[in-house]
């Protein structure tokens, strides 16, 4: 078995077509097991939670179900009350809160995760709620484009706009401006391309190198006309060990980026490569 085969076998070849595929179907939660490899027992078990909570809150919003107040204290009542799902403040960085059917499973995770769980479980429950990608921390809208700011990192605390201009402030050191527009509505794309990321730093800080490789390739792919990611993957590559693949995928970026930076990069890397190759035969 070559090293790409072990690096990249067919169910990760089947997992990559199928996120695609439905990222732009725009299912999220099947989105985020594809990236987790999540096992049949574990999508059952994350789907029949999410399937209870949502049950409990169209329950509980049945009499106002397009209040933004109601929905939100319902959603908070059972996901965080009920559900304890919170925030993992002690262990953030840890790759398992980035994986869904591990946070419905230790109620713990990161922003992105627990706000995607806030908009799959208001889907299914009739309540409008859409993920917020504000700079270094995700938060979630209930109720529509004119509806209330929540952080379920927090606890679901009702967020004003001043605050979430707070958040951006605080956590970028008052380097970063404010923009409106980071209180846009994320697409499926948007959300999985930051919980990749996520996973990316969390791989590569526990020196887990298949895994990063596996979150390194899914991002690429959401990511075809970035050469930044582009040239991610090929050093990733490079990295593990995959002397072939690295060389094929720096070719490719050269001939599709011609004029870029990272062609230049490219090009360095690659005759190095070669004699790797070289003394492999």
């Amino acid at each position: 078995e070559s090293p790409q085969t072990q690096l990249w076998p067919v169910d990760d070849q089947r997992a990559e077509a199928a996120l695609l595929a439905i990222c732009e179907d725009a299912r999220l939660v099947e989105a985020l097991l594809a990236i987790e490899g999540a096992t049949a027992s574990q999508r059952a078990a994350t789907e029949a939670q999410i399937d209870s909570w949502a049950s409990a809150v169209r329950l509980a919003v049945k009499a106002a179900p397009h209040c933004p107040a109601t929905g939100a204290g319902a959603l908070r009542e059972v996901l965080v009350a009920h559900g304890n799902l919170r925030g993992d403040a002690g262990c953030y960085d840890a790759a398992e809160n980035s994986l869904i059917a591990a946070v419905v499973e230790r109620r713990l995770g990161q922003p992105v995760l627990l706000s995607s769980l806030w908009i799959e479980v208001g889907r299914r429950a009739g309540v409008a709620v859409a993920g917020v990608g504000l700079p270094g921390h995700f938060i979630a809208r209930v109720g529509g484009p004119s509806g209330i700011y929540v952080d379920p990192f927090c606890g679901g605390r009702v967020l004003t706009d001043r605050q979430c201009r707070k958040i951006v402030e605080d956590v970028s050191k008052g380097t970063l401006p404010w923009h409106d527009d980071y209180l846009a509505t994320a697409s499926t794309h948007e959300i999985v391309q930051r919980v990749l990321r996520n996973l990316m730093r969390a791989r590569r800080a526990a020196a887990d190198q298949r895994g990063m490789y596996r979150a390194v390739r899914f991002y690429a792919a959401l990511r075809p006309d970035d050469v930044e990611a582009a040239l991610v993957h090929a050093r990733m590559a490079e990295e593990i060990g995959a002397s072939r693949l690295a060389a094929d995928l720096y070719t490719a970026l050269i001939a599709r980026f011609p004029t870029s930076h990272e062609a230049v990069v490219a090009e360095r890397r690659l005759s190095p490569l070669h004699l790797v190759i070289q003394a492999l035969h």
